[in-house]
């Protein structure tokens, strides 16, 4: 049972989660990697765009490409 005097806006466009890019980034990639790598890779400013920038370049050396919606930001 809802609780009593709750929030009837909850869940609706006014407070849902919007992002200001052309694709939310709201799916999670695990790799299993050695601790002294991670550490290292944690000590370096902004290291997730770093990574998604990596991923992204080896995906056009495959021949897989980056969405076109998704090239300024890589």
């Amino acid at each position: 049972m809802a609780r009593p005097g709750g929030n009837p806006n909850f869940g609706k466009d006014e407070h849902a989660f919007t992002c200001d890019r052309p694709e939310p980034r709201d799916k999670l990639l695990q790799v299993r990697i050695e601790d002294s790598l991670l550490t290292r890779l944690k000590s370096l400013d902004n290291w997730q765009d770093l990574v998604r920038q990596e991923i992204a370049e080896i995906l056009e050396k495959q021949g897989k490409g980056v969405p076109d919606h998704l090239k300024e930001v890589y």
